[in-house]
């Protein structure tokens, strides 16, 4: 529960497959502060899930464990920066337009594969990666291109860097993560020793042959 001084300031969910109560929950956070939210009961249940293999939360690709990897963790590391760089946090008419980046696949269901011209892999939380990817995305600025986070075996996780969300805000390319469908003309990866430690799913890439480095 809320007042509507709630829905006034901060507008209304993402229109979003999975993920958009946590959203709003960080957005009211953000706007209002950590504490204006409050467990009445913290130690007593309110509420029961149905747990099915179906369900999305145990789909592969929206599986509730992908906060770490993938879908949902690519859609919460963005939700975290654009509640921390942006004044204005009110979102409207969510399901007409994006008041923030996401990948496809949280808004949006289709069988039929993504389309770029490029697809850059990389570990978008080291900012040698990010800057790779924002010098070839400058040389080439008509062309698709997608951004897949590849994280380092080598390494502790780390936030994404502004550079990262700065680039899909712009409007120039796209997240893909893994459950998607992508078919790409070119496949390029910012460090040839990502890709010698396999990660726990990746997208279908279409007429993939081999990752260049950049």
């Amino acid at each position: 529960m809320f007042r509507k001084e709630v829905l006034e300031t901060v507008g209304e969910w993402d229109h979003v497959r999975i993920g958009g109560d946590t959203e709003y929950i960080w957005r009211m956070q953000a706007r209002f502060g950590e504490k204006s939210l409050a467990k009445i009961y913290s130690d007593t249940p309110l509420a029961f899930a149905l747990d099915e293999e179906s369900s999305l939360t145990r789909t592969k690709a929206t599986h509730v464990r992908t906060v770490y990897y993938g879908l949902r963790h690519i859609y919460r590391e963005i939700c975290a920066w654009w509640h921390a760089s942006q004044k204005n946090l009110n979102v409207q008419d969510a399901k007409t337009k994006r008041a923030f980046p996401a990948p496809r696949s949280m808004f949006e269901r289709s069988d039929e594969p993504l389309v770029f011209n490029a697809v850059i892999a990389g570990d978008f939380s080291r900012l040698e990666d990010c800057q790779k990817a924002a010098e070839f995305i400058g040389k080439h600025p008509k062309e698709k291109i997608a951004l897949f986070h590849w994280p380092s075996f080598h390494k502790a996780p780390e936030a994404l860097c502004n550079l990262y969300f700065e680039l899909l805000q712009q409007g120039k390319v796209e997240p893909v993560v893994m459950g998607q469908v992508v078919n790409s003309r070119n496949y390029f990866v910012t460090d040839v020793v990502l890709i010698e430690n396999l990660l726990d799913g990746y997208p279908d890439f279409l007429n993939f042959s081999e990752w260049k480095e950049m």
